[in-house]
């Protein structure tokens, strides 16, 4: 599936960055051929149960004052988010961020004290080990939030290390994030006008990340994707989403994670050529999920010999795809 041929084949039917997934669908149905408004209807909520059963449990973890915060706002739309909290309100906390088929953990603060740190373990471990309905581990993704800016991450490495690393199921679905990127030399080498890091700061950010990952495999044995970003200036907020869905176990479950995604295109605008090389594949992948949940439903569906199907499946997936390049500038 080619990006370029995605926006123009699909002209016509490209989602607007606000419509979801199954508005596309039903707008693209209304071309097809149906012998009545109940076989579309039961076609329809059969996609729509392949995919909300792809459930997406993400869980943000780090030092008190990296921004994992920040960082939950730079890639959702939290204006859609229902917040809860995992224990007491009145305590530290993990809080719930709750939308469609995703859910966002974010765990309190490490490094404040030892006793809070002990309770903080105590529930990440709890959570790692919990399973979802189909007795499988809930999390689907653990993120490592790191301080780009301060020299001493004894207690992330401890958290990594002692914590997530002995619990974690999925040992390739951890993703080290380095914050704070525009103040990790003190301001210094950070181009405020074109809000990304001069060469000397991006030389600094790449021996950093090196330095982390290194450091993290020696004390664990964990190999985890490390990259560097800014929440508050929205740097490589694209390349450290395009992490996060790179390292989600089941393919299936992207599509939940992209449908969430901030609206702010803004947010998108900073990419480099690794980061286009993995947007790209990302959006290979969208189009693999959506079809194969169309697809799916085809051959579950009585109905199936009725539909034409090959006059809005590709519609349907480029519409999807095309929505999803159009937010993020391809």
């Amino acid at each position: 599936m080619n990006i370029k041929s995605i926006n123009s084949n699909f002209s016509n039917n490209k989602a607007s960055v606000y419509t979801s997934l199954i508005d596309i669908l039903e707008n693209s149905m209304e071309q097809s051929d149906f012998k009545s408004a109940e076989d579309k209807s039961e076609y329809i909520n059969e996609v729509k149960r392949i995919l909300s059963n792809n459930q997406v449990n993400i869980m943000l973890a780090g030092a008190t004052g990296a921004g994992k915060s920040t960082t939950i706002n730079s890639l959702f739309n939290m204006n859609d988010a229902k917040v809860g909290y995992g224990t007491d309100p009145e305590t530290k906390s993990i809080e719930m961020y709750s939308f469609n088929n995703l859910t966002l953990w974010d765990t309190p603060g490490f490094g404040d004290s030892p006793e809070q740190d002990r309770n903080t373990a105590e529930m990440i471990k709890e959570l790692l080990w919990r399973k979802n309905d189909q007795g499988l581990p809930l999390i689907d993704l653990v993120l490592v939030v790191v301080d780009g800016s301060s020299r001493d991450m004894m207690s992330t490495f401890e958290l990594i290390s002692e914590v997530i690393a002995p619990n974690v199921h999925y040992r390739d679905s951890v993703v080290v994030a380095v914050n704070q990127t525009d103040i990790a030399m003190k301001g210094r080498h950070w181009d405020s006008v074109n809000r990304k890091p001069e060469p000397e700061l991006e030389e600094f950010m790449n021996e950093k990340v090196v330095s982390v990952k290194e450091r993290i495999f020696n004390s664990c044995g964990l190999d985890v994707n490390v990259m560097y970003y800014s929440a508050t200036e929205k740097y490589n907020i694209l390349k450290l989403l395009c992490f996060i869905l790179d390292n989600i176990p089941n393919e299936e479950k992207i599509i939940n994670v992209t449908e969430q995604m901030n609206r702010d295109v803004e947010v998108w605008k900073s990419h480099d050529e690794e980061t286009i090389s993995m947007a790209q594949e990302i959006l290979h992948k969208v189009g693999r999920v959506v079809s194969g949940a169309i697809a799916g439903a085809k051959k579950g569906a009585e109905i199936a010999s009725n539909i034409g199907i090959p006059k809005f499946v590709g519609a349907v997936v480029g519409g999807v795809v095309g929505g999803f390049a159009s937010l993020i500038g391809f």
